[in-house]
């Protein structure tokens, strides 16, 4: 399917939003899915070419659309895409995936996000906001620094106003910040999830993080079953 880079902001040091119009095209997806892209060119060398696969950060219902957000790097990819010009066609697959809270689920949820990570639970927690979703949800995002947290604002103020949602924001190596700065492990979880043998965990982040803090919840008892992950490698 064709669509064109509508727009493409910061939205974090070091992150953007980018927001392609699907042309008056259908396109199905649940929150929690990813799409490949490919971009017509490389201005830049890259071997891994000219196609990668980001997660949605919209919500089913703004339609027309498809937005993603993802880290800057030096690789060819993804200084073309930020260079690219608005309104350059650029190739999407279709919807894939499958991480998302089950329609069955009736147990709390525990979502995990490391820096990046975050934006697969940006579109769940969206469509959940629209809906007025009855999950109870705590969301534990990890990043270094303030300003390297994408939809910062915006997870805030919904924990604000849903009280199914509980934010809590961690941040390891900011001098500013006078949260919480542990790394999230099994007894950082344990300390803010006490029925956590009773909930679903959702894990997404870099390979090393998630894979982590999987065997720590395997280590506390969870079947994997309750657990489910999805890995951002950096490209």
């Amino acid at each position: 399917m064709k669509a064109i880079i509508k727009d493409r902001q910061p939205i974090a040091d070091g992150t953007i939003l980018i927001e392609l119009d699907l042309k008056g095209q259908e396109y199905d997806f649940t929150p929690g899915q990813y799409f490949f892209l490919t971009l017509p060119e490389l201005r830049y060398e890259d071997p891994k070419g000219a196609m990668r696969h980001f997660s949605i950060v919209n919500s089913p219902s703004q339609k027309g659309i498809l937005q993603f957000a993802t880290r800057l790097t030096d690789s060819g990819y993804k200084k073309t895409l930020n260079e690219i010009a608005l309104g350059t066609e650029v190739e999407i697959g279709n919807a894939m995936g499958i991480f998302g809270i089950p329609q069955e689920n009736t147990k709390p949820v525990v979502m995990i996000a490391g820096g990046i990570g975050i934006t697969p639970f940006v579109s769940i927690l969206r469509d959940m906001h629209e809906k007025e979703a009855e999950h109870n949800v705590r969301l534990f995002y990890s990043n270094r620094l303030k300003k390297q947290t994408a939809f910062l604002d915006e997870l805030q103020r919904m924990d604000l106003s849903d009280s199914n949602m509980n934010l809590i924001l961690t941040l390891t190596d900011d001098p500013n910040w006078a949260g919480e700065v542990r790394m999230v492990n099994g007894e950082f979880i344990k300390d803010y999830v006490p029925d956590y043998n009773d909930c679903l965990f959702m894990i997404s982040g870099p390979p090393a993080m998630v894979e982590t803090i999987y065997n720590q919840l395997m280590g506390l008892g969870l079947s994997n079953l309750d657990i489910r992950t999805e890995n951002f490698a950096g490209y």
